[in-house]
């Protein structure tokens, strides 16, 4: 069958085939986000929120394998005395935009060519926007720039502990100072 091919340029040089539009053929299957946010911490939750009340739910995915979030900024508190680690709990479901999608997974790469983020199944995810949360344990990022997009930066190494967070920013600068020189 024969297809329509329409290009839309899209910001950061991105261009995506709107083909789909006016296939004859079968739809695509692939999931596709106005905004896509990956990691629902504090702040991820806070954006994912803010931009499903001015762009539609319903255009707003959230990358987060974990059920539970944990606010850390009471972690002082729990320190303190002054409260208990479970008062720093909540259901994700609760947190995220209710009409916007969760894919409780991880994602693994992002290419600005296509305009698509990976998961770790495998699914590539076709964005128009997207944010990565800077200190999420799913996307913790380095200095490597991607295809010269100056505002994207991906983590190529694991690191070695599980606890990393704790000292994310000694991490982050090691990484940097490394692929620098």
């Amino acid at each position: 069958m024969k297809s329509m091919k329409l290009l839309a340029v899209l910001p950061g040089n991105c261009i995506q085939s709107l083909s789909k539009n006016f296939s004859t053929g079968p739809a695509s299957l692939q999931r596709h986000f106005k905004i896509l946010v990956v990691g629902a911490g504090a702040g991820g939750c806070s954006v994912a929120n803010k931009f499903a009340h001015h762009v539609g739910g319903e255009k707003v995915g959230v990358i987060e394998p974990n059920d539970e979030h944990y606010y850390q900024p009471m972690w002082t508190l729990v320190g303190g005395g002054v409260k208990k680690l479970q008062d720093s709990v909540q259901k994700m479901s609760k947190l995220l935009p209710k009409k916007g999608t969760w894919m409780k997974t991880k994602a693994v790469a992002f290419d600005p060519e296509k305009c698509t983020v990976t998961t770790a199944e495998g699914e590539e995810v076709e964005i128009y926007f997207y944010i990565w949360n800077v200190t999420s344990k799913t996307c913790p990022i380095c200095r490597e720039r991607v295809n010269s997009v100056e505002d994207t930066w991906v983590l190529t190494e694991k690191p070695d502990t599980t606890e990393y967070e704790k000292d994310v920013k000694g991490y982050l600068v090691s990484l940097a100072d490394r692929k620098d020189s």
